[in-house]
């Protein structure tokens, strides 16, 4: 009975989407040696070659008695010749455009059909608003998954998972902190054949409205008032017109916050004089916000501007409500506790740990969190 309240719990787990491969491997640990401990061998057999199938080098405690052992030793027999899950990639050159990119991942092995999707998480500036695509799987071999056609931007940052069916990573690819990129391919600039200047009439020296009119045909934005939260916030930009040489084609937003001075860039695509919406990060919590805007060809030369980084917009909110710096803390590190090392995993199954004896555990038997940088060992009556 306590057996199938620590069951639940896993398969709670492993039903759930956003875990990565060593809650899994923790989640296939513990239901295999419940299941060992319940006489369902055949059970705990597979559960451990699941789990050799993420972390084929995982080894369990030498503290674990053999008869709860013996399932998984058994899966470590039966997958010597099998390789763990594995997808390939290999990032493209610099390309002429991004958009519509496509990208292709190869899933070169899934022993245990355990694959159900790649995803691919892209941004496209350095800590900025990751956005995904998640293409289903179908069996081995290559998978082509292809950027949004309307994006417009310099570079793409990117990893690639492979998923369980719930969402779940298997396996990895590049990583947040060490992504994959693939930037716009640099520009030859030819120069143009010299021309005999033309004869031109001395131009009427200009006027203070003129001068005016000259300042506001530009960049205009607007910064909203009464705000109440920087999550979601859309700030509106509208070029009135550009420099008659040149044409704008990107609008840029680079702002930063009390919380992080770390410079984030948002990009929006114009095709000629018009208005453009930015959305900011519906999960951006701040209590200040500076930001300014830049209208750029592709390669990133600045043409028009609202604003600028020694000049910024410069907004303040509360977005929750009277804060607190140490309610801030603890706002910012919701979910971040993985569940096995959470108070109510443990609670729960240290009820059921102390509260009976392990089938299988002889006096002062350990079942044993195994390896890894978490080692939970629960014995007879304790929790150490």
């Amino acid at each position: 009975m306590e057996y199938s309240k620590a069951l639940k719990l896993t398969e709670l787990v492993l039903k759930t989407s956003e875990r990565g491969p060593e809650e899994l491997v923790a989640a296939y640990r513990i239901q295999g040696l419940c299941l060992s401990a319940m006489g369902k061998l055949d059970d705990a057999v597979m559960d451990f070659r699941r789990l050799l199938a993420i972390d084929p080098s995982f080894r369990l405690s030498t503290n674990v008695s053999p008869k709860l052992a013996a399932p998984f030793y058994q899966a470590v027999a039966m997958t010597q010749d099998q390789s763990r899950i594995r997808i390939n990639h290999v990032a493209p050159q610099p390309q002429e455009s991004l958009a519509g990119l496509e990208l292709t991942v190869d899933l070169e092995s899934d022993p245990l059909r355990m694959v159900g999707n790649i995803r691919l998480r892209y941004w496209t500036v350095a800590g900025g608003s990751k956005h995904r695509i998640v293409t289903p799987v179908v069996g081995l071999g290559k998978v082509s998954i292809a950027l949004p056609q309307k994006l417009r931007a310099l570079q793409v940052y990117y990893c690639l998972d492979a998923t369980n069916s719930a969402g779940s990573v298997l396996v990895r690819v590049g990583s947040i902190e060490d992504p994959f990129q693939i930037a716009l391919k640099a520009r030859d600039k030819v120069a143009a054949p010299a021309e005999p200047p033309e004869k031109k009439a001395p131009e009427p020296e200009k006027t203070a409205s003129m001068i005016m009119e000259a300042q506001t045909n530009t960049l205009v934005h607007e910064p909203p008032k009464d705000v109440k939260t920087f999550g979601g916030l859309e700030l509106t930009a509208t070029l009135k017109a550009g420099p008659l040489d040149k044409k704008v084609e990107l609008i840029r937003l680079k702002y930063w916050t009390d919380r992080s001075t770390d410079e984030q860039e948002l990009f929006a695509n114009l095709e000629g004089p018009g208005q453009v919406i930015f959305k900011l990060p519906d999960d951006l919590r701040a209590k200040e916000l500076k930001y300014y805007l830049e209208g750029t060809e592709l390669d990133g030369n600045v043409l028009v501007s609202a604003g600028d980084d020694s000049k910024p917009f410069h907004l303040a909110v509360d977005p929750l409500g009277k804060l607190t710096d140490a309610d801030w803390g603890r706002e910012q590190g919701r979910g971040s506790t993985r569940w096995y090392t959470s108070w109510w995993f443990w609670t729960v199954a240290g009820v059921f740990v102390v509260g009976s004896t392990f089938a299988g555990l002889g006096a002062g038997g350990v079942f044993d969190g195994g390896a890894g940088d978490v080692d939970y060992r629960v014995g007879i009556g304790v929790i150490e």
